[in-house]
């Protein structure tokens, strides 16, 4: 008798100690859908919607003194898969200059469109189809662009920051390099975002600048990015290199950490010259003189970027000059941008030693 009295008060303990866990932890019966993530000195708050046009807001308070990871289901279309947000989040500052990998894909100007996304990562072999990593020790570089106008902006980000999770855990690397709509986003200006998300932000309570603001999961993500990196023999940039920048002389490193303390800055005018020359149009994320323009790029200004930089081939997107991925001054600028919107969609595949244009039905034409 005395066991069974002893035996009903351990299960009563187990009982209400899972009541209260279930009660503190609801995360851990149903993961949050394309949540909104804000992250504050000891709690974390998320906001889920009923799909990504939705207005019907949900709030979630989580305190990170219960939950070591936030469960999150990213979901497109008919594309789902299971993924966590490390709590406490700290990314940190990513380098401007990596070796040669092994084979590496390129990507930009995706606007929101996280299908299209997923449909040339499927199609050059990056992720399979139920989204597991099978590019090996692989690179791949998203090439700016890849919020604002499109409908989809917070699952093309979480898209994003999952395939970083994934190509790390395989010895790969995702490099996210910000364009001009990924500063314009962080800076609160809303000239081209969708006006669901301005609707969306009113119902959370916020301006649209707190969307990536400071306590933003994305924001403080986006924050620790480059807006121009150098990968084995490719210089990776959004818009490209200008001669002003090229006259700067500097390392990429020096370039980056100039734009980095203005990428919330609407204004356009730096402390200083250089500053004020990095975030202009004749800036890595603004520039289209290779191109077009006023001050258009020559042969000894694309060569004198090379030889600043060491590289081999200029890789960008930002300007849309053809339908096709297209080759520009003997094949040392690369230009990515294609119109994804109008579902003209490639993606630019380095493998040994060549390029190829990758369509999303998985054809693959050499450049």
């Amino acid at each position: 008798m005395g066991y069974s009295k002893y035996f009903f008060r351990i299960c009563l303990v187990v009982v209400t100690t899972s009541l209260c866990l279930l009660s503190i932890l609801p995360s851990l019966a149903q993961p949050y859908r394309n949540p909104r993530i804000f992250l504050h000195r000891d709690s974390a708050i998320l906001y889920t919607f009923e799909n990504n046009l939705s207005t019907s807001v949900t709030r979630h308070a989580l305190s990170l003194a219960h939950i070591a990871a936030i469960p999150v289901l990213l979901a497109i279309q008919n594309d789902s898969v299971a993924m966590t947000i490390p709590i406490p989040f700290r990314p940190g500052i990513e380098k401007a200059e990596w070796r040669k990998p092994a084979q590496m894909l390129f990507i930009s100007d995706i606007e929101g469109n996280p299908a299209t996304l997923l449909s040339l990562l499927k199609a050059a072999g990056v992720v399979d189809a139920h989204l597991n990593w099978t590019f090996g020790k692989g690179h791949v570089a998203f090439i700016g662009d890849f919020v604002d106008r499109g409908p989809a902006v917070q699952e093309t980000l979480l898209l994003a920051y999952y395939i970083e999770q994934l190509a790390a855990k395989a010895g790969g690397k995702l490099h996210f390099i910000l364009g001009n709509h990924e500063i314009m986003h962080l800076a609160g200006d809303s000239s081209y975002a969708h006006p669901q998300y301005l609707e969306q932000a009113k119902a959370m309570g916020m301006h649209y600048a707190d969307v990536l603001g400071q306590s933003s999961m994305h924001g403080q993500w986006l924050m620790t990015k480059n807006v121009a990196e150098k990968i084995g023999p490719f210089l990776v940039v959004h818009g490209g290199i200008s001669p002003y920048v090229n006259s700067m002389q500097p390392s990429l490193t020096q370039l980056n950490e100039l734009a980095r303390p203005l990428y919330r800055d609407t204004t356009g005018e730096g402390p200083d010259l250089p500053s004020t020359i990095t975030i202009s149009e004749y800036g890595p994320f603004w520039y289209r003189g290779y191109y077009t323009g006023n001050l258009k790029a020559s042969v000894a200004t694309v060569d004198s970027t090379l030889r600043l930089f060491g590289v081999k081939h200029i890789i960008t997107g930002h300007t849309v000059v053809s339908k096709q991925i297209s080759s520009h001054f003997s094949g040392k600028v690369i230009n990515i941008d294609v119109p994804h919107a109008a579902g003209q969609s490639e993606a630019l595949l380095w493998k040994d030693d060549q390029f190829f244009r990758v369509l999303p039905n998985g054809d693959r034409q050499p450049l």
